[in-house]
């Protein structure tokens, strides 16, 4: 059985503020999740963030490094 992970676990392997990760979950641009009973909180399956990051980095390989005009631009 694949262990759960919260959203504290889950901003510090991707660098991020847990606000962030509770973002990217109401704009349906995150990793696969569970919802705690109660619904209150969001849970992760460990291997589902692996394939998430994955997928992330693939997609940012076959886009290629920014240059640091556009990273600004886009932020």
């Amino acid at each position: 059985m694949s262990r759960l992970l919260r959203v504290s676990d889950v901003a510090a392997l991707c660098g991020v503020s847990p606000w962030t990760v509770r973002r990217w979950m109401r704009e349906g641009r995150g990793p696969e999740f569970l919802r705690s009973p109660g619904g209150r909180d969001y849970l992760f399956r460990e291997e589902d963030i692996g394939r998430w990051l994955d997928d992330l980095k693939a997609r940012a390989a076959i886009r290629g490094p920014e240059s640091k005009d556009q990273a600004q631009a886009a932020a």
